[in-house]
């Protein structure tokens, strides 16, 4: 090949850290739904359901969460100051956010929105952030310990390169977790020590546990630098205990390792019976000073009862490191120039929104509590549903965005996985995207304790959507009614389950058809034939399984028209069963379950 013909770049020649990432585990599902919409948009009748619905998303704006309107008008006058010197500004501007956003573009140099800022953050935002963390922590913060950043993504990656040197070096990471973590490692070359969460105990941390997979790992020749908490966690949503995060400092000071504590989700908090404490809240009530632990913090605006995901705002509190140390961060995080303003004035604002007194409180707190409160309802009208379902158990979400329900997969679904070369849950997202329409996160995606299987399911769906149990169309209805069929109809083969519409000359026979194949595509939502007959029998492990046949019987207008006078079948186990039974019409039972024990049709 000569060089003019040489591409400068292929697959072979790139980073081998960067083939080393895993692919997204979600991507297969999150495409097949992406497919799946744009079915519907040129067909709305090419699925049983009307909509794609979302529940793989945290991103609380897009999917309906409406911005704090405090933070939005403050936003909007320092983006363009000129409306500051307009007559009708005060009539359409509350008079608090007026005077906040006048405080703020005295703080920026050159009162400059679209100017750099200090590559730490602007000085003053940073002093008001300070005394946010202050405030609620009841211990003293320095703003030199802050560094602005855009959004929590940004100062993790960071971080990670700051601690690896190379791939002896690991960092302790719970399991499940966000997979930011996992792949900022594999991108720097670090060991992953994973320590799993412990689901019977309410996705706590496991000091015994921490302290094995940290034995391990240097047992092996890893030195462990660091150990990243997820509190309240993502994807499990448990809010630790004060005690187990006090067990945790106390780890992390014996053991002389960087705990970094990934705090974006500390306004989610859905139970009376907890209430988040930042980690440098504990180690300074026990008495731990800048001595005695390093400790580094994140927190992010795309969370919380703001939702902001798109205005890339956080920060990351560094503490407990000495002078050199410090200098180094600096010089890393001026890498980046700075983060983006917008996201620096939001931060500043979400730790200090508008107080008693302020014109603008009363709204600001009614319009915190009904998101808060909508999403305290989904979150446990979410978790009791999951629990009532066969096959599914789900831990109390406690706090974050997300409820982690454990499936129990049958070992023929798990064969079914596994001869299509996929994941048992993957499998699983995908059988509810094709059969409901509802989008969700397989459990492989975050870890998992091997051989059990979970899948990560948003709270974020307006509330009607998600969890109306009097709507057909919400999430919770799809799912019982998912489960209903799923848990005792297991297809042999993706093969369409369709009534012959053969002999059906009349309106009223056709309507009776309809009907019944609307039903057998209730049993079996897959959507290639129309002229299917549908075959029910028991197998050889006592399940009621039901295929479609590419020859054989099939059901009679006479089957139609009995069954046409049937009931509508409940959402329960024993009447979809029964429901299914009928569907076999003058077949030959015995017959049926004889030919299935032999292999005959």
């Amino acid at each position: 090949m000569s060089p003019a013909s040489a591409r400068a770049l292929t697959v072979d020649s790139l980073n081998p850290k960067v083939l080393a990432l895993a692919d997204h585990l979600g991507g297969a599902v999150a495409g097949r739904a992406q497919r799946m919409q744009k079915e519907l948009e040129t067909n709305r009748d090419s699925y049983p359901f009307n909509e794609i619905i979302y529940c793989n998303l945290s991103n609380p704006h897009y999917l309906g969460q409406q911005p704090i309107k405090f933070f939005r008008e403050v936003l909007a006058l320092c983006d363009y100051p000129h409306l500051l010197d307009c007559s009708v500004t005060s009539s359409i501007f509350s008079s608090d956010a007026i005077t906040r956003a006048r405080e703020i573009l005295d703080l920026i140099p050159g009162r400059a929105m679209g100017g750099y800022s200090h590559c730490q953050g602007t000085e003053g935002l940073r002093n008001a952030i300070a005394a946010g963390i202050a405030s609620r922590d009841a211990f003293p913060c320095n703003a030199e310990d802050i560094f602005l950043t855009d959004g929590a993504a940004a100062p993790v990656h960071m971080v990670m390169h700051l601690l690896i040197r190379d791939e002896t070096d690991g960092i302790l990471c719970p399991i499940p977790s966000h997979f930011l973590y996992t792949s900022s490692m594999v991108l720097c070359g670090a060991t992953l020590v994973p320590y799993y969460l412990d689901e019977s105990g309410g996705w706590g941390v496991s000091i015994s546990d921490l302290k094995k997979q940290l034995d391990g790992a240097r047992s092996e020749g890893i030195t462990v630098r660091g150990l990243v908490v997820v509190n309240p966690g993502n994807p499990t949503g448990q809010v630790l205990v004060r005690e187990n995060q006090c067990e945790i400092v106390e780890f992390c000071r014996n053991e002389n390792l960087v705990l970094l504590a990934d705090e974006v989700y500390q306004e989610n908090v859905y139970t009376d019976e907890k209430k988040f404490i930042s980690f440098k809240k504990i180690a300074r009530s026990m008495g731990f000073g800048e001595e005695d632990i390093s400790l580094i913090s994140f927190h992010s605006v795309s969370n919380g009862y703001y939702g902001e995901c798109g205005r890339r705002g956080g920060y990351m509190e560094v503490t407990g490191f000495n002078s050199e140390v410090r200098k180094q961060v600096y010089k890393v995080a001026s890498l980046s120039s700075c983060s983006n303003l917008a996201g620096q004035v939001l931060v500043s604002l979400v730790m200090n929104p508008p107080k008693v007194g302020d014109e603008s409180y009363t709204s600001y707190r009614e319009e915190r509590d009904r998101i808060m409160l909508s999403l305290s309802r989904c979150a446990e009208a979410m978790v009791q549903a999951f629990n009532s379902l066969e096959g599914l158990t789900c831990s109390k979400a406690e706090g974050a965005m997300f409820v982690f329900p454990s499936v129990r997969l049958p070992k023929r679904a798990i064969a079914a996985a596994e001869a299509m070369n996929t994941k048992p849950d993957v499998f699983y997202a995908l059988r509810l995207l094709e059969n409901t329409g509802i989008v969700v996160l397989p459990g492989s995606v975050f870890g998992q304790v091997p051989g059990t299987w979970h899948f990560r399911c948003t709270i974020l769906q307006q509330e009607e959507k998600l969890c109306d149990s009097t709507s057909q169309s919400s999430v919770m209805a799809a799912l019982r009614c998912y489960s209903s069929t799923a848990a005792i109809i297991v297809p042999r083969r993706k093969i369409c389950a369709r009534a012959s519409m053969d002999g059906c000359s009349s309106s009223e026979s056709r309507q009776q058809a309809s009907s019944l194949v609307s039903f057998a595509c209730k049993v079996n939502k897959v959507y290639e034939d129309k002229n299917m007959g549908i075959l029910c029998y028991t197998d050889e492990n006592g399940e009621l399984v039901c295929e479609g046949l590419d020859e054989g019987p099939r059901l009679t207008r006479r089957d139609m028209e009995k069954l046409s006078h049937e009931r509508e079948p409940k959402n329960t186990a024993e009447d979809w069963r029964e429901r299914a039974l009928r569907i076999a019409g003058g077949i030959d039972w015995s017959g049926l379950q004889s030919a299935a024990a032999t292999g005959k049709k």
